[in-house]
């Protein structure tokens, strides 16, 4: 058995250890105060070195051109998608505020009061808005709502690669008197032009010739370089 002298020594001897740890890190601490401004020399840094951020503090009011008038709660756990609409001259008073997420759209007049709820069968990424119309982005394709919500059409699948993240609508007509349809995907890096029915009039970078289902590996190496999906 051990003597009751050995056993007092050791937890004397884990005092001791932990009390220098904490001396060590207390003069760790000081040195690197003291440090903080200085070059490794222990001279004082020249002053472009010093961080002010004095002059950042106060903005100019002539640059502030919006300020905030309303804030509205959205009931989602995840909203993702925003679009305003419809985008018609004139008629301005007619515009509301769509919210996608949660499989779902919400519906917001300008006074954010709740206009309309349209449940989805799939979880949105992007919206568009027309005065006719709703563009709702899938991950790989696209679904064309009427103005209540009922769905009109969905578009051909980008297939697995694809990961759509954006969609902008041309105000201006085109030669059929439609719209252009643009389409960010992400997971090609491409952008997809369609027409309002749904007809892909071209992509945007070079992918026209290559096989974007995932079974050519050069479509890999091509297309828009992105550090993100959005």
């Amino acid at each position: 058995m051990a003597s009751s002298s050995t056993s007092k020594k050791k937890p004397l001897a884990a005092i001791g250890v932990g009390l220098c740890i904490v001396a060590l890190v207390a003069v760790a601490v000081v040195a690197l105060l003291k440090s903080g401004s200085q070059g490794k020399d222990g001279k004082q840094l020249p002053k472009r070195f010093s961080y002010d951020i004095q002059a950042l503090r106060e903005i100019d009011p002539a640059l502030i051109k919006f300020e905030e008038k309303l804030s509205i709660p959205v009931e989602m756990e995840e909203p993702k998608a925003i679009a305003a609409g419809p985008l018609e001259a004139g008629k301005e008073s007619d515009q509301k505020i769509y919210v996608g997420g949660d499989r779902s759209i919400l519906v917001f007049e300008p006074d954010g009061k709740t206009a309309a709820t349209y449940p989805l069968k799939f979880e949105p990424r992007a919206l568009a808005v027309t005065p006719k119309q709703i563009y709702v982005a899938a991950k790989s394709y696209i679904a064309v709502l009427d103005k209540d919500g009922g769905l009109i059409t969905t578009w051909s699948d980008r297939g697995e690669r694809a990961v759509l993240t954006s969609i902008a609508v041309d105000p201006s007509e085109n030669e059929s008197g439609g719209n252009d349809i643009y389409v960010a995907d992400a997971g090609n890096r491409i952008v997809l032009r369609y027409d309002s029915d749904g007809k892909l009039l071209g992509k945007i970078n070079r992918l026209d010739s290559l096989d974007l289902s995932g079974a050519d590996p050069k479509a890999s190496r091509l297309g828009f370089i992105i550090p993100s999906p959005f």
